[in-house]
Parts: C-alpha cells; structure tokens; sequence
C-alpha cells in the first residue's frame, strides 16, 4: 500500500513537469513568432520617403578634390656673385695749359683699360695778333682762319696727345683709346710749335673717364 502511493506521487510530478513542458512549447509556437515581428518592426526606421532603413541606398560618398600643390611665386633669379662683373669707372678732370709743352695726365693706357677723353670747358689761341688771337676749343682753328696751317699734319691749335713716347694723334673735343700698341701714360697738350708757345693764351679743361673692361 506504501509503494503504491509512492508511485502515484511520482507519476504525478513526471505529469507535471510533461505538461509544463507542453506549455513552454505551445507558447514557444505561437507566441515567438510574433514577438520577433514585433521586435523586427521597432527596429525598422522610415525616410523621409517612407522607405525602410533596410532599403534606403546608402548616400554616395562625398567627393573631394585632391589638395593641389601651391604654385610657387615667381621670385628674382639670384646671380651668384662671382657671375657678377660691374664695370669700373673712374673720372678725372685734366686742365692743359697752352704755353706748356706736353702734360703728364698720369692716366695709364693698359690692355684692360678704355679711356675716353672729353672737352669740359676752356678756349686757347696760339697768339695774340690776327688770326692767333682768335680763341678756339679742342678742335682748333678752322682751315679757313688759318690759311690750313698744320703743325705735323695736323690743324694747328687743336688738343692733341700721345702714349707714352708714342706718336702724337689728334685728340680734338672727343677721342677713345680701346686698342693701343704703345704703353705709358697719355699726354696731352696745344698743338702748336715748342718755340711758339710762349704767346698762347688760355687753358681748355678736359674730362677723361676710365673704365676698367
């Protein structure tokens, strides 16, 4: 009779714990389905155009144009400074005076030198009387005044010059020494005879540039 109960009671709570387990399944079947819509609804998000989150085409990305480089800013080519040759220059002013014979400048005639003689003012004559008295510059007198009267074929009167102990050339209001074959300083004065000299009048004053080449 013990035994008997004993049984009955375990045969009770085996039915028990079936049917419990045929709920849980029973609610498992009908009720999981929905709740996972319900779930699956909620996460769903609507657009602006009533489209779904899942649906909407995600936006093209934004296009950036690449970061150009700056252009650099025309800026003066520097010269290096042995590539840089300025042109010396030098300017003395030389007074030639007509009652002396030939005057030492101290200019020195070279190979990298060009000197350039220039009247700057003044006049002279080569006499006191006629003709001699007229007062002239750099160029002398004109052929006409003085019947064409030349001291070593050239017009008497005018400046003339030399290099060193070179032969004497007309030097007049402008004269360029570039090239010269002869050395030594440039001398200047009145052309006109050594024993002659002591009637001129006056003084001419000449500009004479050198510029290193």
């Amino acid at each position: 009779m013990f035994l008997g109960k004993r049984k009955l009671k375990l045969l009770a709570g085996l039915s028990a714990v079936i049917i419990l387990f045929i709920a849980i399944l029973l609610t498992i079947h009908f009720c999981g389905p929905r709740s996972a819509s319900v779930a699956r609804t909620s996460v769903i998000e609507r657009n602006d155009r009533g489209e779904s989150a899942e649906n909407k085409t995600p936006a093209p990305p934004l296009r950036t144009e690449p970061e150009s480089t700056p252009k650099p800013i025309n800026q003066a080519k520097s010269i290096p400074h042995e590539e840089i040759s300025p042109q010396k220059e030098e300017i003395i002013f030389f007074k030639v005076d007509s009652q002396k014979k030939w005057q030492d400048t101290g200019v020195l005639v070279s190979d990298d030198r060009r000197i350039i003689i220039e009247y700057e003012k003044g006049k002279w004559s080569v006499g006191k009387t006629g003709w001699q008295s007229f007062i002239v510059d750099g160029e002398g007198y004109n052929p006409r005044q003085c019947a064409n009267k030349k001291e070593d074929d050239i017009i008497v009167g005018a400046l003339v010059g030399k290099i060193g102990n070179g032969h004497k050339i007309k030097v007049g209001n402008y004269y360029e020494i570039i090239e010269s074959h002869e050395t030594g300083n440039v001398f200047l004065r009145i052309n006109d005879g050594d024993n002659f000299l002591f009637d001129n009048m006056g003084a001419i004053t000449v500009k004479i540039t050198i510029r290193s080449r």
